[in-house]
């Protein structure tokens, strides 16, 4: 049967994660350009808006990467995926997905410098 042949080998997960990952997709188009701006005034040393205001910064790091690199991210540090498990999900090599994690996360470095020095 095809569903215990996937179940078994582990494919259903992949198959579903690439399901979701095509959603995402779809969303993330729409949504590229509505992230909104969170400011908070920074009068204490030790304000929680800080945390808020990194994780806005990040967010927006991650939306100027090339979708394709933005996957490969997303899967490895929101999801705790691995790197086979992503190419799987991807449909290309091992060697690919570790360079566009590579690239993806030398591109939002460059990009979080920037929001560092505003």
């Amino acid at each position: 049967m095809f569903v215990s042949n996937l179940v078994e080998n582990g494919k259903l997960k992949n198959w579903l994660f690439r399901v979701a990952t095509n959603l995402s997709y779809k969303t993330l188009r729409k949504m590229r350009n509505e992230i909104s701006d969170y400011k908070c005034i920074l009068k204490e040393k030790h304000n929680p808006c800080i945390d808020v205001i990194r994780k806005v910064h990040i967010q927006k790091a991650l939306m100027k990467v090339p979708e394709t690199q933005r996957v490969v991210i997303i899967l490895k540090f929101y999801q705790g995926m691995k790197y086979k498990e992503i190419s799987e999900i991807i449909g290309c090599p091992l060697g690919t997905v570790k360079t566009r994690m590579h690239q993806g996360l030398k591109k939002m470095q460059k990009i979080l410098k920037r929001f560092n020095h505003r």
